[in-house]
């Protein structure tokens, strides 16, 4: 549910956001841009992939906490909970 709904908010917003910015940019700065921003996230998931598998953690949450500690995960969570109570709000 809530994982649908994170995705939901946030692909609907870049549907509507990308043709403005592509069409301020420049058709091939945009391109460009957007053809880098997809590499990065793909390398961002593949790392994050790696480091679930070397840890044996299973979700973002437990990650966070075995790499960075309490501080980080208590970070993430309130992150989490305003980006959705934003979402919802709007």
């Amino acid at each position: 549910g809530a994982v649908v709904y994170i995705c939901s908010a946030t692909l609907g917003v870049g549907v509507l956001a990308l043709p403005y910015a592509i069409k301020s940019a420049g058709l091939v700065v945009g391109l460009l841009l957007l053809f880098g921003a997809s590499i990065l996230t793909i390398c961002s998931i593949d790392w994050i992939t790696k480091a679930m598998h070397r840890t044996g953690c299973t979700t973002y949450d437990d990650l966070t906490y075995a790499i960075c500690g309490t501080v980080a995960r208590y970070t993430l969570e309130f992150l989490n909970f305003v980006f959705c109570f934003g979402g919802s709000v709007a």
